[in-house]
């Protein structure tokens, strides 16, 4: 009996695993725009590197070039 409810209770937790994920990923269709992906390489280090080092981009850009 005690095997049985455990069995059952591990069903379950499987079962809320994939609803939770299932429920973030759309969720994260539903709020998140996708990534841009426009523009060149150099200026997405410096956005990348801005939040890295908690400055602003263009100040970052002032530093780089």
């Amino acid at each position: 009996m005690q095997s049985l409810m455990l069995q059952i209770a591990a069903t379950w937790i499987q079962q809320e695993t994939k609803d939770i994920a299932a429920a973030k990923e759309a969720y994260m269709a539903e709020q998140c725009p996708p990534p841009s992906r426009s523009g060149d390489q150099a200026a997405l280090m410096v956005r990348r590197y801005s939040f890295s080092f908690n400055i602003s981009p263009s100040k970052l850009h002032q530093l780089v070039s």
